[in-house]
């Protein structure tokens, strides 16, 4: 599994696209930091602080200086975290 820290993924346990997501991420061996909004407002005050709205999944990727913060996980979604991790992730 390729270890990287600097991805971190707020999710709601509920929400099918961010199982979806972690499911396919999991699969091409990329680590993140896993943080549950509806359960640690914490994490929720930080997703809200990024977006300024409460949708998952958000996908945080820091490359350098560089900050990446995507929100949803659609095909389009997909082929910018394939570009930024060099992975390759399942188009549904």
């Amino acid at each position: 599994m390729t270890t990287n820290n600097n991805i971190t993924i707020y999710t709601d346990s509920l929400c099918p696209f961010s199982k979806e997501l972690i499911a396919d991420l999991s699969k091409a061996g990329v680590s993140y930091k896993l943080k549950l909004a509806d359960k640690d407002m914490e994490a929720a005050i930080e997703m809200n602080k990024l977006t300024q709205d409460i949708k998952t999944p958000v996908v945080k990727i820091v490359q350098g200086e560089i900050q990446t913060v995507l929100v949803g996980y659609t095909n389009e979604n997909k082929k910018k975290l394939e570009q930024l991790l060099q992975v390759n992730l399942e188009i549904r």
